[in-house]
């Protein structure tokens, strides 16, 4: 199971940040089926955060948003690049429409003891030198401090060093990324 240590022939396959699911979709027939991936996800709600904060009264808008908002709002679901959350989504899609291979020895239900994707997104966002109180928002934004004490982004219960989010990935460099 995810935890122990991996020897590189048993490495946890990586699945591609472009393809990582952050959601899933049921179609009309009750097949559910991976929708939105993670960046997709994560591009769209950063620009909802920007046309809100550009909607807000000037009065207003530097007392809600602080600078880093969009980014915060952005990356908040960056966590979902592990394998516990890929594993997890690919169990629910109905079968015949699984489009990422099974990861072998991976227990989706083992993210909570870190409190899921959440806890995954505030330990790679610290680990990419984000300010101080962007990882503890990530960590937060399900309403709830994860317990991710002593974690670091490349623990193998995270998916080891090759699923971690690169600051590239994380920042834009999208070409660049696995």
């Amino acid at each position: 199971m995810l935890g122990r240590k991996t020897s590189p022939e048993k490495a946890i396959p990586v699945v591609r940040y472009s393809e990582c699911p952050a959601k899933t979709y049921i179609d009309p027939m009750g097949n559910t089926t991976i929708g939105r991936s993670v960046l997709n996800h994560c591009q769209i709600v950063g620009e909802v955060a920007r046309e809100i904060i550009a909607r807000t009264p000037a009065s207003l808008r530097d007392l809600l948003f602080p600078e880093g908002a969009i980014m915060a709002a952005a990356s908040h679901d960056i966590g979902k690049v592990s394998p516990c959350f890929v594993e997890k989504i690919r169990q629910v899609c109905t079968p015949s429409l699984e489009t990422i291979k099974p990861l072998p020895n991976i227990n989706p239900k083992l993210e909570r003891q870190w409190g899921g994707h959440a806890g995954v997104s505030q330990v790679t966002a610290k680990a990419l030198n984000a300010p101080d109180y962007i990882p503890e928002i990530l960590g937060q934004h399900h309403g709830f401090a994860p317990s991710v004490a002593g974690k670091r982004a490349d623990d193998e219960s995270f998916g080891g060093p090759a699923w971690r989010v690169s600051p590239a990935c994380a920042f834009g460099g999208v070409k660049k990324c696995r």
